[in-house]
């Protein structure tokens, strides 16, 4: 029995999950939503079909029908106010579109005490408005419950130059002289900008909740952060909660899935009162990052990556170890320490299978993830035709990393390893064989160190995806906030 002196305790099996958390600032969520609606210059920010209204001409209704509203502008951020998030829609381009602009009725007049009827028929079409010089501010509060976000436009400040609206030509019917008087009424009505707030501002609030319902449809699906062998690390999404000044706080929990065990499918998140809460103060820290960024307890990793190592098979080839190789090719060396190797090619291959046990222990400290355990590992031979089970091996190890995150990569180089081999060849080879067992298992410990679990290793970490349109990669990881990993996210172009 091989023991390393360097002791860990084992992770209590009954302690709870620990919250993990995605920050996402103001500006990248202003700019999530205008992505997803496509937004740009020369797409419509907002676009609407009012209904019928009521036009006075010369003392008379008159009716508007078919009123098609399209609104443009660039969008930017404007500092918090009194928990409210603001925009700037500057310049704000306006094209309103009227389908037609009817009168048909029947007028009575008193004219020295005769009482004339006339009727009254008109009707314009194709009229057509255009503003470039309006300006909004835009303020939303927002609130979180769930997986749903919701915003309520809370302030519209709408305002453009008085008479600058400009009404392109148009051809009415009927009476003489009609369009000349629609035409007044029409500026009169577009010289109150703040008549039109209240009905832009009920719209662009269903707009907007609209695009953040569609905008959150996949990302409330798991999110997969790393994947390998079939096996996954996923961040189950279970709430939202929204920090006024600085953008939304997206909660949840880091689980691994193994696809075989769940047969292809991916389970439910955990309930969220079964997580230890993260603390608030730890979250505003990781606002700092100004870019999206998850907040990860150090526990919490180091316990995930116990699993994912546990569940992991490493696959070698001793001859890719030039201290093996070496001794394949030498008969003289041979004879002295591992005589068996007589009996095989100086070209012969010894592939080997290990598999970390189920009970390893994980310890985080400073930072940094201690793991101790046994590998068992089987090294296979082949021999007159058949493939033989050559050497059974456990291994006792005790590692320490300091986990690091480069241009979508997860780097796991371990500062310190202490490994030790002990092992036989199989009872069948054996019985078969009746060899020399004598095998220098330093060679196969210096072997084994090459495995990835005991050598850098790197692992493309899959992307986060927001919406339709962003996409973020883990760029960098931060060492800052004691007891955390904070992991920057960077935008794909």
């Amino acid at each position: 029995m091989l023991i390393l002196s360097t002791h860990l305790p084992v992770f209590a099996e009954s302690a709870k999950k620990r919250e993990t958390v995605l920050t996402l600032p103001w500006t990248h969520v202003t700019q999530g939503l205008l992505d997803f609606s496509g937004q740009s210059p020369y797409q419509p920010l907002l676009e609407m079909e009012l209904p019928p209204q009521t036009l006075t001409v010369s003392d008379l209704p008159v009716e508007l029908r078919g009123i098609h509203v399209q609104l443009f502008s660039s969008v930017s951020s404007l500092p918090s106010d009194d928990g409210e998030v603001r925009w700037a829609l500057s310049p704000l381009r306006a094209f309103i579109q009227l389908g037609t602009l009817e009168i048909s009725q029947v007028v009575e007049r008193n004219i020295n005490g005769i009482v004339a009827r006339v009727h009254l028929n008109a009707k314009c079409t194709g009229m057509e408005m255009i503003q470039e010089n309006a300006q909004a501010q835009v303020g939303v509060t927002w609130s979180g419950q769930g997986m749903a976000l919701n915003g309520r436009v809370s302030s519209l400040d709408l305002n453009w130059p008085s008479d600058s609206w400009k009404l392109q030509p148009f051809k009415c019917t009927g009476l003489d002289g009609f369009s000349q008087i629609v035409e007044q009424q029409l500026n009169a009505q577009l010289s109150h900008p703040e008549t039109w707030a209240p009905l832009i501002r009920s719209r662009l609030e269903s707009h907007l909740n609209q695009k953040i319902q569609d905008s959150l449809r996949n990302f409330k699906k798991p999110q997969v952060l790393w994947e390998e062998d079939e096996v996954q690390l996923h961040l189950f999404l279970t709430d939202l909660q929204v920090d006024t000044l600085r953008g939304v706080v997206v909660k949840g929990n880091l689980d691994v899935v193994d696809l075989l065990e769940n047969e292809g499918k991916v389970p439910e998140a955990k309930d969220p009162v079964e997580l230890v809460p993260m603390d608030p103060d730890k979250i505003k820290e990781a606002f700092l990052a100004e870019s999206p960024a998850l907040l990860a307890s150090g526990e919490e990793v180091s316990e995930l990556l116990r699993q994912l190592v546990s569940k992991r098979d490493l696959h070698l080839n001793l001859n890719q170890v030039s201290e093996f190789q070496r001794l394949l090719r030498s008969r003289i060396l041979q004879f002295f320490v591992w005589p068996d190797l007589f009996h095989y090619s100086k070209s012969a291959v010894f592939p080997s299978v290990s598999r970390v046990k189920s009970n390893v222990q994980a310890q985080f400290h400073n930072q940094r993830i201690y793991m101790k355990g046994g590998v068992n590992s089987w090294v296979y031979s082949k021999r007159d035709g058949k493939v033989w089970r050559y050497l059974d091996v456990l291994s006792n190890f005790f590692v320490g990393f300091l986990p690091d995150v480069s241009q979508g990569k997860l780097i796991l180089k371990p500062e310190q390893v202490d490994l030790k081999t002990d092992g036989a060849m199989t009872s069948d080879y054996k019985a078969r064989f009746r060899p020399t067992s004598r095998v220098p298992f330093k060679t196969i410990n210096a072997a084994l160190k090459v495995l990835p679990f005991f050598k850098n290793y790197e692992v493309q970490v899959p992307k986060i995806q927001l919406n339709g349109e962003m996409v973020y990669q883990a760029e960098k990881l931060h060492h800052h906030i004691p007891g955390y990993y904070l992991i920057e996210m960077k935008r794909l172009p």
